[in-house]
């Protein structure tokens, strides 16, 4: 990018090429609003919705480029590509609502790092590279956040049981409840056969299916998420490993263990009823008691 003071014109642009610039930016903008209010609103994540908005600032204020030249090349109602209201989609929740909008900001950073690359340009392809690549990761956060919020929140809809024996399915199955699968004494590979067919009982039964300790199981048979304690791998290192609708679930022994789960990313907490009435006003993410079935 060749150095432009701030304010300096862009006159050696012809008009469309300013036209391309002023919309991108606007795009993007509006995009980052969008997920920026999702954060703030749906999700209550401080640090995610400040990130979001240092981006906004940063694509709006790093750049050198007159206001009044673009604004005066501006022709909204001459768009072509400007879609009708019976061409617009609708979204059917709020995590497509976000790819939709994380959609439009990193392409729109695309299209304003190639316009960088004009002659004389003074529009910074650097900041938009890395906007567009910030981007990136945060739709995936986001869209995990938001489907496995779907998932906590049925967690405290019913039972939770853990048990090491399959045959518990068919009763939990037919009542909605939570379950988790533990191996118990058993062998991994004993395990990974019951995890397998306790899989398949319950596809299409709308229960959610929790893989107690093998996270590598888990992610093979599809679980809706895992249950870890304070000896498997950190939560941080276990959610790399599992998809981003699969929950993490951690069996926590003492307020300082809950606590350091909690800020470590983990979506609820398994604890008993006294350890659970403790935290109650110290935890904000959900609190299950398990109900231990009598096979185990």
């Amino acid at each position: 990018m060749n150095e432009c003071p701030i304010g300096s014109k862009l006159t050696h642009f012809h008009s469309p090429t300013l036209r391309a610039i002023d919309a991108n930016l606007d795009r993007a903008a509006e995009g980052l609003r969008v997920l920026e209010d999702v954060v703030r609103f749906c999700l209550n994540s401080t640090t995610i919705s400040k990130h979001l908005k240092d981006l906004r600032h940063q694509l709006l204020e790093t750049n050198r480029f007159s206001s009044i030249e673009l604004l005066s090349a501006r022709d909204s109602a001459g768009d072509v590509g400007r879609e009708s209201k019976a061409t617009k989609t609708q979204a059917s929740d709020l995590s497509e609502t976000v790819v939709a909008n994380a959609r439009r900001i990193e392409q729109s950073m695309r299209v304003l790092e190639e316009l960088a690359r004009l002659p004389d340009s003074c529009l910074d392809g650097v900041v938009f590279e890395k906007i567009r690549y910030a981007v990136y990761s945060v739709e995936k956060e986001l869209v995990g956040k938001l489907v496995r919020q779907d998932k906590v929140c049925r967690l405290t809809c019913g039972r939770y049981i853990i048990t090491d024996s399959i045959d518990d399915f068919p009763d939990a199955l037919s009542s909605g409840d939570v379950i988790q699968l533990s191996p118990g004494a058993s062998k991994r590979s004993d395990f990974w056969r019951r995890a397998t067919e306790a899989g398949e009982q319950r596809k299409n039964t709308g229960t959610l299916f929790i893989i107690g300790e093998y996270i590598d199981i888990a992610v093979v048979i599809k679980a809706d998420g895992v249950a870890i304690g304070g000896e498997s791998l950190p939560p941080s290192v276990v959610r790399g490993l599992l998809d981003i609708d699969q929950l993490i679930g951690y069996a926590a022994e003492s307020v300082t263990e809950a606590l350091e789960a909690e800020a470590s990313g983990v979506d609820y907490l398994l604890c008993p009823d006294t350890l659970k009435n403790v935290l109650a006003n110290k935890i904000n993410i959900p609190i299950v008691t398990p109900h231990l079935s009598e096979s185990r």
